[in-house]
Order: structure tokens, then C-alpha cells, then sequence
């Protein structure tokens, strides 16, 4: 696994340095590369802290923090990273910190954004967040429920890691580029696809669910 801090990348630190003046603070992730740096503002929204959060009140030294990488590093500048952790699926985004249902503005049409809503309701977990991606429109109701419950699966896992690894550790990497993109660039106003490898192409209608056997 490479060690260069991705997006998206989930990682086991601790906080290594508290700076009240800019309400942040600095997480050691690597042992050989940057720090990470948190805003009070992505720290674990707390009851009564949301108006006003105090980087103290969220956090202390040497304290372990499940984060995620959302900007990557400069020359001169760590990643930025948030405890508010996310993991994207073809067509959902589970929030495991932010208990809300949400369906995103480019789905115009009423009857949809209803549907999408109510199946929400029935399938989001008790105490996570649920996102519909714009490329859930017109997917079957299966479909949308088995990446959820992958997402699911991928979540328990990082929190098990989390448990049984040393700390600064990487928890979670997107490995595989086609899925990455086809998740994160994919949706139905796209009609081509072009690739030059056979497997590739394989990757491709497995990860669309065109089927498993081709």
C-alpha cells in the first residue's frame, strides 16, 4: 500500500500538537510522512458545540482519532482531515457521524426525489447519515440496498481495524482506479465509456451491475 495521503483515506492517529489561537490541530498519521491538520470545525459535531466549537472542548493531546483525508498535501502543508468520515458507494454515501437522510439538488424530478426519500427512510441505519448520489435515479430499489450494505460492511471493518491496530496506522485506501472513478465521475448523463483492457472492461459492467458473467 502506497503511503502517500489520498482523498478519502481513513487512518488511526493521534492529536500530536493543540494550537487554541486558530481553533486546530495537528494529527500524526505516519510515522514518515506529514501531519494532518484539523479544524475544530471537522472535529465530531457535539450537541451545543455547533454555533461555536472550541478545539479543546473536542479534543486533547496524545487523544486517538479515526479521520479522513479530505485535501490532499502541498510542498509545504499536510493534508487537511475530518473526523466527520464518509464512505462513497456507486450510488449512496454513508455518513457514520452525521445522522441525516439528504438527496442531492441535481434530482429534479418530484416523484423520484419522493421515492428516493422514502426508500431512505426504510433503509438508512438508526444512527448514521444517508446521501443518494445523482446516479441513484432510476436505479432498482436492490441495487441501491446492496451498496448500502456494502458500505456497511466497509464500515465495520474500519471500525475493527481501528481496535486491533497500532496507532498512527492507514485503515482504508481506494486501491482499484476503475472503481474510484466510476464511483466518484459516473452517472446517467454519461453514454460512452472507453478503455483499453479487457479487464478493465470486466471491472467496468461488474461495477455498473450489468452482470457478474460476462
Amino acid at each position: 500500500i502506497s503511503s502517500a495521503y489520498q482523498i478519502n483515506d481513513i487512518y488511526l492517529g493521534y492529536v500530536q500538537k493543540i494550537f487554541t489561537n486558530i481553533n486546530a490541530a495537528f494529527v500524526r498519521l505516519s510515522y514518515y510522512n506529514k501531519s494532518g491538520f484539523i479544524h475544530a470545525s471537522d472535529t465530531k459535531v457535539y450537541k451545543g458545540l455547533r454555533k461555536h466549537k472550541d478545539i479543546l472542548a473536542s479534543l486533547s493531546l496524545k487523544q486517538k482519532l479515526l479521520i479522513q483525508i479530505v485535501k490532499e498535501p502541498t510542498r509545504s502543508k499536510g493534508p487537511r482531515v475530518t473526523e466527520n468520515i464518509s464512505l462513497t458507494g456507486n450510488y449512496v454515501i454513508l455518513m457514520p457521524f452525521n445522522n441525516t437522510l439528504c438527496i442531492p439538488n441535481q434530482v429534479y424530478d418530484r416523484n423520484e426525489r419522493m421515492y428516493l426519500r422514502a426508500l431512505g427512510i426504510l433503509i438508512k441505519p438508526s444512527t448514521m447519515g444517508l446521501l443518494f448520489k445523482e446516479s441513484a435515479v432510476g436505479i432498482p430499489e436492490d441495487n441501491l440496498i446492496q451498496d448500502l450494505l456494502n458500505l456497511k460492511k466497509q464500515w465495520n471493518f474500519i471500525q475493527k481495524a481501528a481496535l486491533t491496530t497500532s496507532c498512527p496506522s492507514l485503515l482504508y485506501k481506494d486501491q482499484d482506479i476503475i472503481k474510484k472513478i466510476l464511483r466518484d465521475s459516473y452517472n446517467n448523463n454519461v453514454t460512452n465509456i472507453i478503455i483499453d483492457s479487457k479487464v478493465g472492461f470486466k471491472k467496468i459492467l461488474y461495477t455498473l451491475n450489468y452482470g457478474k458473467k460476462i
